[in-house]
């Protein structure tokens, strides 16, 4: 399901040299909005931001040279990917002269968006990528997502050896501590998946399973793995056949969150970082594309009954 699509659209590109991962609305502060986490209360922040710039018929570049700030910082914030500071915020008030009760609470806004420290903020500075800390903090927020996985196994369903071995092979250059490092964050992102506190819907292109990560022991481990959290409620397992012709090429993930007026995210890896999308086109696109890769795929009891039977063959 995709929520409530912005007023403005947007397309966010965040790219860093580190390999390797597997509308309008109201912003008084109430109770609901006090309990909302950093990631919808910055992007909430960041559409009001943007609508009061656009109202005043201003381009990012000058409303960047009236609120003293570079315009990439426009940019960020209103994308809501930036951690805003109220001084800043404060600055782009003023450039687009807003005053009274809406000033008092979108600087109550940013200062709510800034409350707290998220619970991976201990990873910080190691190996975690800083395009990835988005992703995580996003996720973390999500109630509902809907993965594509074509290459490997999905690091939220990954047993610890076999993305160890995922990340030995995409991280050569990683010393043992920093996979280490690694892994055990992909297992804290587990947790709240494997409490039953999110939906997960997994489409997985049959040949991701029959590349081998780690050697048979821990191809089996994974497959019976998959299997086990395919019993699970909230949990499903779709495979799409190797023979299949879906005609979708590539991963990815949309991310729905439990605020009606926080729209989805389309989050998408490669190489050299990711992008999260939240044009309203592109949405539409990628949600498309997981119906198209949904009726291709075997349905879920003949999925499991498919993993199953890799666990007799490997």
């Amino acid at each position: 399901m995709l929520r409530n699509i912005p007023h403005s659209s947007a397309r966010i590109k965040v790219e860093y040299r580190q390999i390797g991962y597997g509308g309008t609305t109201s912003v008084m502060p109430n109770k609901k909005a006090q309990r909302a986490t950093r990631p919808f209360l910055r992007r909430r922040l960041g559409r009001e931001l943007t609508k009061l710039r656009e109202d005043r018929g201003l381009l990012a570049e000058a409303a960047a040279k009236l609120a003293s700030v570079s315009q990439s910082t426009i940019s960020r914030v209103e994308s809501g990917k930036l951690a805003v500071r109220v001084n800043t915020i404060r600055g782009m008030l003023d450039a687009y002269e807003v005053v009274g009760g809406k000033r008092d609470a979108l600087l109550e806004l940013a200062g709510q968006a800034n409350t707290g420290t998220a619970w991976w903020h201990s990873y910080r500075g190691g190996p975690l990528p800083d395009w990835f800390e988005i992703y995580v903090d996003l996720e973390g927020e999500a109630d509902s997502l809907q993965i594509v996985d074509m290459q490997f196994v999905n690091g939220l369903v990954q047993t610890p050896e076999y993305a160890r071995a995922v990340y030995r092979a995409a991280r050569p250059d990683a010393d043992a501590d920093q996979i280490e490092t690694l892994v055990q964050l992909r297992m804290d992102r587990q947790k709240r998946l494997t409490s039953g506190g999110q939906d997960l819907t997994l489409v997985i292109d049959e040949t991701a399973l029959l590349r081998q990560y780690g050697g048979p022991d821990v191809m089996r481990d994974q497959y019976r793995h998959l299997v086990e959290l395919a019993e699970r409620p909230r949990i499903s397992v779709a495979l799409v056949p190797a023979d299949a012709q879906a005609g979708v090429v590539g991963s990815f993930t949309i991310l729905d969150f439990p605020e009606e007026d926080d729209p989805s995210v389309v989050y998408i890896e490669h190489d050299a970082g990711a992008l999260y999308l939240e044009d309203p086109a592109e949405i539409r696109q990628y949600a498309r594309a997981y119906g198209r890769l949904q009726t291709a795929a075997l349905d879920l009891k003949s999925s499991a009954a498919r993993i199953a039977k890799m666990i007799k063959e490997t």
